[in-house]
């Protein structure tokens, strides 16, 4: 979801379950395309040419961007209407997770363990986040950037470029998903347990609870999060409830 000249716009995706190691769905309708809400329906504006999942919306310098979640990788720039520009990807690798933090937009990617960061016109490598081969989420708490990573279950603090700081595992977990900063806790969910950490700083994190029990699974995902009227929402995989909680 993003919010562009004052409408609500949303990306849709048909996920692949196979990747959490479900059976994949039934449902055969491609995503990939972007819906703007007007007046009590959805508008169609446009898809990202081959992409099945939108893996980011985002607003920046005031224009909408979007990025695929699958390959092929694809980082493109509402245009209105339907159309959509091609903005290119850094060296063909996906850009998955976007935010904006301090003038650029910074990128996760599934195509290895680095953050990138685009200038409205080049991207540029903000360099690999310990061993990890994948990127996840971003959130900004106390002025600073922080990334979550698979395999190695780390969230990780920006400083420059190339230069990261691990700010510690979150319990046993493998893959640090949603992250959100509500009254002044940073969050974040987890996979293959669906755990929720708080950090406490340095390099500590502090289990708070765990959303999804689905017996007989691999992976167990705490999804995205978001705020709204004072709670934190994470959706979660693959029971595919939605909790909220509210802190301070």
């Amino acid at each position: 979801l993003a919010v562009y000249e004052g409408n609500l716009y949303a990306g849709t995706a048909k996920y692949r379950l196979a990747g959490s190691a479900l059976e994949e769905s039934g449902n055969l309708n491609p995503g990939g395309r972007i819906f703007r809400y007007e007046k009590d329906k959805w508008v169609y504006c446009g898809r990202l040419p081959a992409a099945e999942a939108i893996g980011g919306l985002i607003v920046y310098k005031g224009s909408l961007y979007a990025s695929s979640l699958y390959h092929p990788a694809g980082f493109y720039r509402y245009e209105g209407d339907t159309a959509w520009v091609d903005c290119g990807t850094p060296e063909g690798k996906r850009v998955v997770a976007l935010g904006v933090y301090n003038g650029y937009i910074y990128a996760t990617s599934y195509d290895g363990g680095f953050v990138y960061r685009y200038d409205g016109r080049e991207w540029t490598d903000c360099g690999l986040l310990g061993n990890n081969t994948q990127t996840y989420s971003f959130s900004v708490y106390y002025g600073s950037l922080y990334t979550g990573t698979w395999p190695s279950g780390r969230v990780y603090r920006f400083e420059d470029i190339d230069r990261w700081t691990d700010t510690g595992r979150l319990g046993n977990e493998l893959e640090v998903m949603g992250m959100v900063t509500h009254n002044g806790r940073l969050i974040a969910g987890t996979l293959p347990l669906a755990e929720v950490f708080s950090y406490e700083g340095d390099t500590i994190w502090t289990m708070i609870t765990r959303l999804d029990n689905t017996p007989g699974v691999r992976y167990r995902r705490a999804w995205i999060m978001a705020e709204h009227r004072g709670k934190v929402y994470c959706s979660t995989l693959p029971s595919g409830k939605i909790f909220s909680c509210e802190f301070g």
